[in-house]
């Protein structure tokens, strides 16, 4: 075998062991890019699901549904205060037409009643 055949063989293995080596490399690579990313798709979700349904977030709603459900019981009970301060107005005069009460009630009641209807389609709207 002379040296130039020699060296020849010699680089085309080395050549091809180069190429077998780098396309492992580069198949792993991808491998382990796509796991990478889907396993990056499953922290994310679980992170999502943390974000939404945690203790900390659990929390955190039911402190807003208990703060809506105070402020629209609120809203009830002055509803109901309304109401009853016009029926009772109405009722001191019930046998009186209105327009013969005395110019501050009639402006209270329909003061009230304005108020009591704002009230009761804000309540409405909320609940």
């Amino acid at each position: 075998m002379t040296y130039s055949r020699e060296f020849d063989y010699t680089y085309k293995a080395a050549t091809w062991t180069f190429w077998k080596i780098f396309g492992a490399i580069l198949v792993i690579s991808v491998l382990f890019g796509i796991t990478s990313y889907i396993f990056g798709w499953f922290n994310e979700a679980g992170q999502v699901v943390q974000e939404e349904v945690g203790p900390r977030a659990l929390l955190k709603k039911y402190e807003w549904f208990k703060d809506a459900a105070s402020q629209l019981d609120k809203k009830s009970a002055d509803i109901q205060i309304y109401a009853k301060r016009s029926n009772d107005l109405k009722e001191s005069y019930k046998d009186t037409a209105r327009k013969d009460w005395p110019r501050d009630d009639r402006d209270q009641l329909s003061q009230w009643d304005t108020e009591l209807a704002m009230k009761a389609i804000i309540f409405v709207l909320l609940h």
